[in-house]
C-alpha cells in the first residue's frame, strides 16, 4: 500500500503481511483494477482490448441522504491493466472528477431499473460523467467505457445519456466508435476480479498444480469443472 488516507498508512507491505498471516498467496490491488479484470475476463469488455472501467460509488450520511462518495477508474490497454510508472494510473483528481451531488433513494432505484425514469438529477449526473470520461478517452483512445460502482447502473436511458455526453465531446477520428455499457458483474466485479487475479498469480508462480509438500492445495474435480 503506497498510501491510505483513511488509515494514515504509507508504504505498508500489505501483500506480504497477509500472505504471512494466513499462510496463503495474496494479491493487493485497487478495487477498480480488480473490477476491470473481471469485465475483461468474461464480462462486458471481454471482446475489446482497450477500455476504461469507471466506478460511481455512493455513501449514506448520518441524516440518511445519499451522496456520490467517490469516483474511480481503471485503464485496460492493449489487453492488460495499465497501472502507470508509479501505480497511479486511473486515479482521478478533483479537476477530473464529476462534481459531487446528492441523490435520493428514488434516484438510486431509478439507476437500478432498466426502464427507470430520468429525473433532472440523473440527467445532470450523466452529463457530469460524460464530461469527465470524454477527455480520458481522447487521451488514451479506448473502445469502450464500462459503468460500474456500488450502485448497479442498468437504466438504459441513463446509459444512453452518458453515451451522448461522451460522443459529443470526442475528437473526430474516422471509424472510431466508443461504446458506453453497463457492468456485467457489479457490484461484485471487484471481488470476482480479485478471485481471477489469485488464480492468475498461482498459475504464473507454478503453484496451482504443484503437488510438492507445502504447495497450494490442488484443485478438486468441482473446481476444475468451474475453471473449464
Amino acid at each position: 500500500v503506497l498510501r491510505s488516507n483513511p488509515f494514515g498508512a504509507v508504504n505498508v507491505p500489505l501483500q506480504q503481511l497477509l500472505a504471512d498471516r494466513f499462510g496463503v498467496p495474496a494479491i493487493v490491488d485497487h478495487d477498480a483494477c480488480f473490477g476491470a479484470g473481471a469485465e475483461a475476463a468474461d464480462g462486458a469488455a471481454a471482446d475489446v482490448t482497450h477500455f476504461i472501467y469507471f466506478s460511481v460509488n455512493t455513501t449514506t450520511h448520518a441524516d440518511d441522504h445519499n451522496a456520490l462518495a467517490a469516483y474511480g477508474s481503471a485503464l485496460f490497454l492493449q489487453g492488460r491493466i495499465y497501472r502507470g510508472a508509479f501505480y497511479g494510473a486511473g486515479e482521478l483528481s478533483a479537476p477530473l472528477e464529476p462534481a459531487p451531488m446528492d441523490l435520493t433513494d428514488a434516484h438510486l432505484a431509478a439507476l437500478t431499473d432498466a426502464d427507470g425514469a430520468m429525473p433532472a438529477p440523473l440527467i445532470e449526473l450523466a452529463e457530469r460523467i460524460g464530461r469527465a470520461v470524454a477527455p480520458m478517452i481522447n487521451l488514451v483512445d479506448v473502445q469502450m467505457v464500462v459503468l460500474a460502482g456500488t450502485v448497479q447502473i442498468v437504466n438504459r436511458r441513463f446509459i444512453a445519456a452518458v453515451q451522448a455526453a461522451v460522443t459529443e465531446r470526442l475528437v473526430a477520428i474516422p471509424g472510431r466508435a466508443v461504446r458506453v455499457v453497463r457492468s456485467a458483474w457489479e457490484p461484485e466485479a471487484p471481488a470476482r476480479g480479485a478471485a481471477i487475479g489469485v488464480f492468475d498469480h498461482l498459475i504464473a508462480e507454478g503453484q496451482l498444480f504443484d503437488d510438492r509438500p507445502a504447495a497450494a492445495p490442488r484443485l478438486t474435480s468441482t473446481d476444475s469443472a468451474l475453471l473449464a
